[in-house]
């Protein structure tokens, strides 16, 4: 049951993460253009959260492997 709610939890920051994307596409035109330091702390940022989510995915991959079959 925490498999999938975890799972479902991912799918939708996933889903979430997709329409931000979108939506900065389409309104980047309005949007003051970046500083290469600004750049450098989203990049950063994106990689933490990644990073956060594979250590618990391969978490989740470790429980569900060391569980008898």
């Amino acid at each position: 049951m925490d498999l999938a709610r975890s799972r479902g939890q991912m799918l939708r920051r996933r889903q979430l993460a997709d329409t931000l994307t979108a939506l900065r596409t389409r309104c980047q035109g309005t949007e003051p253009p970046q500083s290469r330091a600004a750049r450098i702390d989203k990049l950063e940022h994106d990689i933490r959260l990644l990073r956060s989510e594979l250590e618990h995915a391969e978490e989740q991959l470790r429980e569900l492997k060391s569980q008898r079959p």
